[in-house]
């Protein structure tokens, strides 16, 4: 028992020591995407892949009133904070593809799971979607820091939820109010 709470202990602490404060203002680098308005639940990111590109992105939605939630899903692939006619998810937990008119992206609605894997990712904030539950982001080499609330460090620090990176190296950049 005293070995696991010690292992613990010592995963808190190095988890705590690669917590970097993302030093640089990424805010304003997003600032060329507007935000939708009404929109609570969003998760942005940014690719190195070129515009008119095609992305690969998975989302799942919570299960209980799972169409109404799905609904509510939709990919800013162009960046113009508007719901477009062909930016709509309509399957959950599938691979959705989009093409690319910006290379910064925003996922609206309510994700539980998000699985962006291989899509040359360099920025990944999920900082304002506290329900993301499921994270995979491997293999997005040049993806170094990970934006997430302090709710959702809590979570990864105490194993409550799944997340995947490109074998840990990505670190986690807490965003505070």
């Amino acid at each position: 028992m005293k070995k696991v709470i010690f292992k613990q202990f010592v995963f808190s602490t190095i988890l705590s020591l690669f917590i970097i404060s993302c030093s640089e203002d990424t805010e304003s680098k997003n600032n060329d995407t507007p935000i939708a308005k009404g929109e609570s639940f969003y998760i942005t990111l940014k690719t190195k892949k070129e515009i008119g590109s095609i992305m690969s992105i998975e989302v799942g939605v919570p299960y209980n009133n799972k169409k109404e939630h799905l609904k509510g899903v939709w990919i800013d692939a162009n960046g113009n904070g508007k719901r477009d006619v062909d930016e709509g998810v309509s399957k959950t937990n599938s691979r959705t593809e989009v093409v690319l008119g910006n290379q910064t992206i925003r996922i609206y609605g309510k994700v539980i799971v998000l699985k962006c894997d291989r899509q040359e990712i360099v920025e990944l904030d999920v900082s304002t979607n506290p329900a993301l539950y499921q994270l995979d982001c491997r293999d997005n080499l040049d993806l170094e820091c990970i934006k997430i609330c302090e709710k959702q460090y809590e979570d990864i620090n105490g194993a409550g939820r799944n997340w995947w990176d490109k074998d840990n190296s990505a670190k986690w950049c807490i965003q505070r109010p």
